[in-house]
């Protein structure tokens, strides 16, 4: 019935357990007189199993430690077999040019850390 279907929970956001982020690097570069961040690396599935692949986190903060930027995105390839890997790009106009610091994260996992 129709009312069943909404009152089931929502789908809960896929675990990054099991995952792991490898190589991330962040670049600024200017296209057209406008400030990009490019944000890039792997993912790689540790685990023996398959994997669904939860969207990513950028942060990027001043040398402060304040928070100037988040935003979510998705890799690659939504799913990962065990072993397999898979890049992530995003990019961003950037408005600042102060030192910054720029995390990525699983966003189901606020508590992951990259290298």
């Amino acid at each position: 019935a129709p009312q069943e279907e909404a009152s089931r929970p929502p789908t809960p956001m896929p675990s990054a357990e099991g995952l792991k982020l490898r190589d991330v690097k962040a670049a600024r570069t200017v296209d057209q007189g406008v400030a990009i961040l490019t944000v890039e690396g792997t993912i790689v599935n540790t685990s023996g199993e398959a994997r669904q692949v939860p969207p990513l986190m950028a942060t990027v903060s001043d040398t402060k430690g304040t928070q100037l930027d988040r935003w979510t995105f998705t890799a690659e390839i939504p799913q990962l077999s065990p072993g397999g890997a898979t890049g992530f790009r995003t990019e961003t106009i950037y408005p600042t040019n102060q030192s910054t610091k720029v995390a990525v994260t699983f966003a189901s996992d606020s508590t992951a850390q990259v290298q």
